[in-house]
């Protein structure tokens, strides 16, 4: 077992073949130069002969290389991100090292990898317990793979993972992040229609439940109890406030129960919407668009999990106080400041809310700043299409949530090249204001009372939305990249290969030098001796 760092372990397990029989050569000790194999079907292979010139330098073994491979695979697993970006990340690190071919399976939490070189393979498992969401190592990360060249030794490889693991830490404390966690609630609440005297209710809510959650996960408690015992705290703590101020201002606290608004007690579910998986949820639904059904199922699972867990305790409240989350019917901030405020309410709204959300992603404030700005303009786009307050267009909403999503990813995949991050840095927490989360904890709500008409309805609403999402963030990723848009065993996929045409260019310059090289070593090389001793007759050519 080889144990890079605290929660990561690699468990080795070395196969050797050699045309179906088992080869007698000792470990670690096959010659590392790599041969053609007609074969081959995985993305660049055909420039392996080329790349695999990185491990004549390399005193590394195929073993030490195949693992440090894995260990850049595990690393991205384990901060959140998608399981093809996990393999794509591998495979450039792969043959940069000059592993001739590299096969992987990812899962939510394991990764199984084969590596080969010429007769020799090795298969290693590995295992990331811990799950969650780190946007700036997904970025550190991915820095190293598209950087990575083909001269690269094992040794320098593991330094910059190294310096990764060391360096890219939280970047928000224990005060900023319960706090960012609170006006994204806030956010939620304005989005969803609560009166505004719930903002400060649920900032303060949502603050001391984020803060039990960062707590409890840092020492390790199981996720789906953590999450369920923050949502308590979160709603405990709004209803408390609730009351305090109830007593103290009773006039301010009932003029928000009039003209069909819902009433403050309602705004605990507003609370308690910092416990939406979004980042997971997304990745799901990206894993199965191409067709990852295993780490896009057990992503999906892992998702409606968190889901279940946070709503239970939604639910526990709602029975033990008898306060339901009600819906609303009109709206507050029309009905007080006038309809033309709305949009701008809507902008403000939507951009706290994803910065807050990146902020919980440990998103750099680059990152935070630039999906703020895209999702809340793509958010204002879907309330233009579906609210009929605003324009008239009254498209349903599901529909409005997928040309969103679709103007955040093709908005995405312009923005992220440029400032040199991860798409999904961007496009993922810019969508993560669109859930319904409202709809979530009602459809448990009315589940759990036996109203199943009602539950049903919350069900498909909150369902279609997110589906829209998923498909529109799916869409603009295959029209913008060719390893989304052809199938890995269609030919054009293989056209676009992993290592790109630039790169292949180059390298071909370089085998070419260095054939031209080794040709004029081999012509010097052959020629008969000269006797260079000069003669009386030979003359100089330059004299000082």
């Amino acid at each position: 077992m080889y144990r890079s760092e605290k929660g990561t372990d690699f468990h080795l397990l070395t196969l050797k073949g050699h045309n179906k029989s088992v080869s007698k050569e000792p470990s670690g000790q096959a010659d590392p130069k790599p041969s053609k194999d007609t074969n081959s079907h995985d993305p660049a292979v055909e420039d392996a002969d080329v790349s695999g010139h990185a491990a004549l330098n390399d005193p590394a073994t195929f073993e030490e290389r195949t693992t440090t491979v894995i260990r850049l695979g595990s690393l991205l697993l384990a901060a959140g991100t998608g399981g093809y970006r996990v393999k794509r990340a591998m495979q450039r690190a792969a043959y940069a090292l000059g592993i001739k071919r590299f096969d992987a399976s990812v899962t939510l939490t394991n990764i199984t990898a084969t590596a080969y070189l010429d007769d020799d393979y090795r298969t290693l498992v590995s295992e990331a317990p811990a799950i969650g969401v780190n946007a700036s190592r997904i970025e550190a990360l991915e820095t190293i793979s598209r950087d990575i060249s083909d001269g690269i030794t094992n040794a320098e490889l593991n330094r910059r993972i190294d310096d990764v693991v060391k360096f890219v830490k939280t970047r928000y404390n224990a005060f900023f992040n319960p706090l960012a966690a609170g006006f994204a609630c806030a956010a939620f609440a304005v989005l969803n229609k609560f009166p505004p005297e719930t903002l400060l209710f649920v900032l303060i809510g949502a603050f001391f439940g984020q803060l039990v959650r960062r707590t409890l996960a840092h020492r390790g408690i199981n996720q789906l109890g953590v999450a369920a015992l923050s949502g308590t705290v979160a709603c405990l703590i709004y209803l408390g406030c609730y009351t305090i101020a109830e007593q103290v201002f009773p006039g301010f606290i009932m003029s928000s129960a009039n003209a069909g608004f819902a009433p403050v007690t309602a705004g605990f579910v507003a609370a308690v919407l910092f416990l939406i998986p979004g980042f997971p949820m997304f990745t799901a639904f990206l894993d199965l668009a191409k067709l990852d059904i295993n780490a896009g199922i057990q992503r999906f699972t892992y998702t409606i999990s968190l889901l279940a867990a946070a709503t239970s305790a939604v639910w526990l409240v709602s029975l033990v106080t008898g306060l339901a989350p009600l819906p609303q019917v009109a709206n507050p901030y029309i009905e007080r400041f006038g309809a033309e405020w709305w949009p701008l309410f809507i902008w403000v709204a939507s951009f706290c809310g994803i910065f807050g959300f990146a902020i919980l992603f440990n998103c750099s404030r680059r990152m935070a700043l630039l999906a703020g700005a895209i999702g809340a303009t793509a958010n204002l786009l879907k309330f233009v299409l579906s609210d009929d307050a605003i324009v008239g267009l009254d498209i349903p909403i599901q529909a409005a949530a997928f040309i969103a999503a679709l103007m955040i990813g093709l908005v995405a995949s312009v923005v992220a090249p440029l400032n040199r991050i991860p798409r999904i840095t961007l496009s993922v927490p810019s969508s993560v204001i669109m859930i319904p989360g409202a709809a979530m904890y009602r459809f448990i709500y009315y589940l759990n009372t036996g109203d199943l008409g009602r539950s049903l309805t919350y069900f498909f609403d909150a369902f279609l939305v997110v589906a829209a999402i998923g498909a529109g963030l799916a869409i603009a990723r295959m029209v913008t990249d060719p390893h989304w848009l052809y199938d890995r065993r269609h030919p054009r996929f293989f056209h676009h290969e992993v290592i790109g045409r630039t790169k292949r260019a180059l390298r071909g310059i370089r085998a070419a030098r260095r054939a031209a090289r080794r040709a004029l070593k081999e012509t010097t090389d052959n020629q008969p001796e000269v006797n260079n001793e000069p003669t009386q007759h030979a003359q100089p050519k330059f004299k000082d």
